[in-house]
């Protein structure tokens, strides 16, 4: 069953699953539950997600199955641009599949904050529930820290590819699959949350999107394995092309 989750990387690189900074959530007000945050649980599709919630309720949602050796292998990714109205948080964008196929969607859930969030979704006209609780081990509250990640990263594309990124300690970023190149940039949000803003831009032939900028997110979390999982989720502008890379080290 596909899967759509609002509320989290894919052919990054595979052009070789809206991104864009995460701003504030000025529509937030007191009488409303604050759903921002990282998110991890499972579907009714029998998928493991990973979702983050952006300060401007932006969502990208990570859905795979996870490896004993490799953290989550991904399957695909959803963006959604999602609003607040009391406990009820709902939304749609776009599904990238590892197929290259790209749907719309929509979703709609309940958000207990900081405990849970659960809902439904529907995308190519299936529906799937999901039940999400806050990241074990993780502390979205602080400011991202290139340090983290940077240093060289070997990975898989959502299409199944090999890809390579290497990231400065200024975050730039550079890197190549399948003989295509890309570069862009890599930076913590000025929200002071635990993610970062991605941008890139592909080089030329043999690139399949030759000079394509996508943008997007990226998140590092501790895996199951006590390795760090990178996750980077990028789309560009017109919503048509979905990109994103993952790895473990």
């Amino acid at each position: 069953m596909y899967l759509f989750f609002v509320l989290g990387f894919i052919s990054i690189l595979s052009a070789c699953g809206g991104g864009g900074s995460s701003g504030s959530a000025s529509n937030a007000s007191p009488s409303n539950v604050n759903p921002v945050g990282f998110w991890q649980g499972t579907a009714s599709s029998g998928y493991s997600v990973d979702m983050l919630v952006l300060p401007n309720f932006k969502t990208y949602a990570i859905f795979g199955t996870p490896t004993s050796t490799n953290g989550l292998l991904v399957y695909g990714f959803d963006s959604a641009q999602g609003s607040i109205s009391g406990s009820s948080y709902s939304g749609s964008g776009y599904e990238f599949e590892y197929t290259g196929q790209v749907f719309s969607g929509s979703f709609s859930s309940t958000v207990t904050q900081g405990v849970s969030l659960q809902g439904s979704t529907l995308a190519n006209g299936n529906t799937s529930t999901f039940s999400l609780v806050p990241a074990s081990g993780f502390n979205f509250n602080i400011p991202a820290n290139v340090a983290s990640v940077s240093g060289n990263w070997t990975g898989t594309l959502l299409t199944g590819g090999s890809a390579t990124v290497s990231i400065s300690s200024t975050g730039a970023l550079t890197g190549s699959s399948n003989g295509c190149s890309y570069v862009g940039t890599v930076s913590p949000d000025s929200s002071g949350t635990n993610f970062f803003n991605v941008s890139l831009t592909y080089g030329n032939t043999p690139c399949t999107q030759p000079n394509q900028v996508v943008t997007g997110i990226g998140v590092a979390y501790p895996a199951s394995t006590g390795h760090t999982q990178i996750i980077v989720a990028l789309q560009n502008s017109t919503g048509n092309l979905g990109t994103a890379f993952f790895a473990i080290r």
